[in-house]
């Protein structure tokens, strides 16, 4: 059967072949035999198959093209498979037949009927040359591509499996190299660190908005007209200075009208004063006279039984006091004085007899040469100092003699006085009796004035409602002045106008408990600016108090700033509703120190805090160090890493301050120690592919 076009298909398959036979080269022999044979149809030993049929001309590539180039030659239907290495394309025909031959692929093998496609190297061979392949590509044969043939029913399915063959080995045969390259590369370096000094540091960055500390929103508690507007964004205000000016005729309208109630009700009350003081002048003094002779006479008479009584007490009580004093004397005081002056007086008397003993003894002994006249003088004087003490004693005991008597008869002269005032208190008992009659008189004058006085309260009550009249006015006079002096609306802080929100002629609603009023500027003091930060609950716990931070500002990025912490909240913020946002967030504060003129409200500002700093300490990446419980250890690895028996050994040590990527070692390990990465304890992972091996956790 001859096929349209035959020529030029053999012009392209003769391309086709060399192309395709360099670019299968690399391809392993084993997988390019059994696609080949798979596609076939046929097993490797099948002496059937179409290669064990092969003409030595196919085998011989001279005389395989001589007669693909043949014009005359007669071609059969062409089985599409993949090339063999011995004979890479081939038409399966016969020099003795010049009929084609068509091969019947084995009956087992009834695949459904699948639509029409074009051959899978053709197709890529028309990707990689897209000009080629359009002057190339053959007409199609409506024997081999028609829907349904038994051809395209066998070599669809095959195909398919080989694709997706080829595909498997490829992607284990490339994961596993890199896994065997990472591991090679790993062993040698990843996996052994060493022990350095350095610092290590955990900062704590965050971006939030600059403001100032105090900011004001000025308005008024005044309603009206905005009338005058004196300052505008950017301008700077000084406290107390005049900004703005509310329309005052309104309010002056108000205070004059509460003014003129005030006085009506002031008048009401002055007359109603001068007649109750007109009738209260007589009644008021005859009660006051009454009342205060009530008072005083029921003062006596509810003290006079115990004055009666105090006095007896206390006449009693001094008699007592003479007559102890007296026996005191007499027993006491008296004779230890005397015996004491009686003692001194003879330590003086033997004093000196033993002075004048002394003075005969070195008398006697100067006559006869034994002593010195020195001695005898110093005898003498001795003798003076005890003869001066001797008569001091006897003048001493003279004179207590002299006065105890005194002191006897002051005691007796004083028990004699007590006497008397208690039988004076004895007689007074007998103004009882009196007070308690004065007391029921005094009582009967106060009634009387008193009921005189009840017409007087009566004004009075009248009196202190008009009052109460004058004092509302008062009132509500005193806070239309003041409403007037609001009018004039000054800033209450110095500092810069950072909005202006209201223009002249507007219309300016007050504060009031009703309302929150219309903000009319916003100003803020400038001279302390802070950033404020929404932290997350595990940097926050790092934070204190005073804790220094850097501050940058993109728009100022020629001015680096220095802050503190000054206040760190003690309550998470709450979330916004709906943002789905599950970090807890805490707000903190920082005041920058050195803030520029330049530094404005709303900017953003990036703020670095370093909650931990050890300067100068040994350290190690975070995955050379393992936990056991609370225990942290690392692997020092074998001396000689290449024998397969060694192992590494366990080292404790204590572990400090730890950052994202490397962790302080305290002790255990010195500088320079190597170590080596612990191995992976976890669960082991699951999936279809997965880079390199389980043992080591790489």
């Amino acid at each position: 059967m001859g096929v349209p076009g035959a020529p030029n298909y053999h012009q392209f398959h003769n391309w086709r072949r060399a192309r395709a036979s360099a670019s299968l080269q690399t391809t392993a022999p084993s997988l390019r035999n059994s696609v080949h044979l798979s596609a076939s149809g046929y097993s490797q030993d099948d002496t059937n198959s179409p290669r064990a049929r092969e003409p030595e001309s196919c085998k011989n590539p001279k005389a395989r093209e001589s007669k693909r180039l043949s014009p005359s030659a007669t071609l059969r239907p062409l089985r599409l498979r993949e090339k063999s290495p011995l004979c890479p394309i081939t038409d399966h025909r016969s020099p003795q037949s010049p009929e084609p031959r068509a091969l019947t692929p084995p009956r087992a093998r009834s695949p459904k009927p699948i639509p029409q496609q074009t051959h899978p190297k053709l197709a890529l061979l028309q990707q990689e040359r897209p000009l080629l392949g359009r002057l190339a590509a053959p007409k199609p044969n409506p024997l081999n591509n028609k829907p349904g043939s038994p051809l395209m029913k066998k070599i669809f399915p095959i195909l398919l499996v080989a694709v997706v063959l080829v595909c498997g080995f490829g992607s284990c045969a490339a994961v596993k190299g890199m896994a065997a390259a990472k591991a090679a590369l790993g062993s040698k370096t990843d996996n052994i660190a060493t022990v350095t000094r350095g610092d290590v540091v955990d900062k704590v960055v965050e971006t939030g908005t600059i403001n100032a500390v105090k900011t004001v929103e000025v308005k008024s508690r005044v309603s009206g007209r905005l009338a005058k507007l004196y300052v505008d964004a950017g301008d700077q205000v000084s406290a107390g200075q005049l900004i703005a000016e509310i329309d005052p005729l309104e309010t002056k309208l108000l205070l004059d009208q509460n003014q003129a109630q005030l006085s009506g009700a002031v008048s009401s009350v002055q007359k109603q004063r001068l007649e109750i003081d007109q009738r209260k002048l007589t009644a008021q003094a005859d009660y006051e006279q009454a009342k205060q002779r009530l008072i005083q006479i029921e003062a006596q008479n509810g003290a006079q039984p115990t004055l009666t009584k105090a006095a007896i007490e206390q006449a009693q009580t001094a008699l007592n006091s003479a007559i102890q004093d007296r026996d005191r004397l007499e027993k006491s005081v008296h004779p230890n004085e005397r015996v004491s002056a009686k003692a001194t007086q003879r330590e003086a008397q033997a004093n000196y007899d033993v002075a004048v003993s002394e003075l005969n003894r070195q008398q006697e002994l100067l006559s006869k040469g034994y002593t010195p006249a020195k001695s005898v003088e110093n005898a003498k004087q001795q003798l003076d100092v005890t003869k001066a003490q001797l008569d001091v004693a006897n003048d001493a005991l003279a004179r207590l003699d002299s006065q105890l008597g005194l002191e006897l008869a002051k005691a007796n002269e004083q028990i004699k006085q007590a006497q008397a005032a208690l039988n004076s208190a004895k007689a007074n008992a007998i103004q009882d009796v009196n007070k308690r009659q004065d007391y029921y008189s005094a009582q009967q004058d106060v009634a009387k004035a008193r009921a005189a006085l009840q017409d007087i309260a009566i004004m009075e009550k009248g009196k202190d409602t008009s009052q109460a009249t004058v004092d509302q006015m008062s009132s509500v006079v005193s806070d239309a002045q003041r409403q007037m002096k609001e009018t004039q609306i000054r800033a209450p802080i110095s500092g810069v106008v950072s909005k202006r929100l209201m223009q002249e002629g507007e219309l300016v609603a007050s504060l009031s408990s009703f309302s929150s009023g219309s903000p009319i500027v916003d100003i803020e003091d400038r001279r302390q600016m802070r950033v404020t930060l929404d932290v997350n609950e595990i940097d926050v716990a790092k934070m204190v108090i005073n804790m220094p931070a850097s501050v940058t500002v993109d728009a100022l990025p020629t001015h680096p700033m220095h802050g503190v912490v000054k206040k760190i909240s003690p309550s998470s913020e709450t979330a916004a509703a709906g943002s789905g946002d599950p970090v807890v967030k805490y707000q903190v504060e920082i005041y920058i120190t050195d803030a520029p003129k330049e530094l404005k409200s709303g900017m953003s500002a990036k703020c670095s805090l370093e909650v931990v700093k050890h300067t100068n300490v040994l350290q190690l990446p975070l995955e050379f160090v393992a936990k056991d419980g609370t225990q942290h250890y690392v692997e020092i690895p074998p001396a000689n890493p290449k024998d397969p028996k060694a192992k590494p050994t366990r080292q404790n040590v204590v572990t400090g301050a730890e950052t994202g990527t490397n962790i302080e070692i305290m002790s255990g390990l010195a500088e320079g120690d190597k170590v080596q990465r612990p191995d992976f304890n976890g669960p082991a992972r699951k999936g279809m592919v997965q880079m390199g091996s389980d043992d080591n956790g790489g």
